[in-house]
């Protein structure tokens, strides 16, 4: 379930940072009532997509074998490292940008820069784990390991076929429990 929620969470997270980003001025986007929404928003879904990498690796983890773990791992630490940038600029970089607006434009710090290769091989390797074990209809992985790749240049349109992969195979993992019940 926290998939398919996760899914339709960053399709909106996605579109609320379209608008945010359309502002005339950067140094006061920071401080709007929508900025704080994203925020906010990407926050929660972010936490939330752990819980659904954990909820669609673990029942697997035997039929992906080593590629799955590696990319069960690499997927983790990426949404980790995507969540804590996400947390810097939301606490961090937002009161600091009326005094300097070239904060947000900077992009994140040095080793910080990783956490889109690491989440877009992460969930790139755990697709081809999901293909190749089969556990996962064949068109769901396919289109995660497209918007895996498509992650590495975000933008809403991009994103909105990682958000739709992972909320099919959600929505797979879900009705699949359903009829084994």
């Amino acid at each position: 379930m926290a998939a398919v929620v996760v899914g339709v969470l960053f399709t909106v997270s996605d579109f609320v940072a379209l608008f945010v980003s359309t502002l005339d001025d950067p140094g006061e986007e920071a401080l709007t009532d929508a900025y704080a929404g994203w925020a906010a928003l990407s926050l929660f879904t972010l936490a939330l997509l752990q819980v659904a990498l954990i909820g669609l690796y673990v029942p697997q983890r035997v039929s992906t074998g080593t590629l799955g773990w590696v990319g069960f791992l690499l997927a983790f630490i990426g949404t980790s490292i995507t969540f804590l940038v996400v947390l810097i600029y939301a606490v961090v970089a937002s009161p600091m940008t009326p005094a300097d607006p070239g904060v947000l434009e900077a992009g994140p710090p040095g080793p910080f820069i990783l956490y889109f290769p690491l989440f877009s091989l992460g969930w790139f390797l755990l697709g081809a784990a999901f293909l190749r074990s089969s556990v996962y209809p064949r068109p769901a992985t396919l289109l995660l390991m497209i918007g895996a790749v498509l992650a590495l240049y975000p933008h809403p349109i991009t994103n909105l076929l990682f958000s739709a992969a992972i909320a099919w195979l959600g929505l797979g993992l879900l009705l699949r429990r359903d009829a084994s019940s």
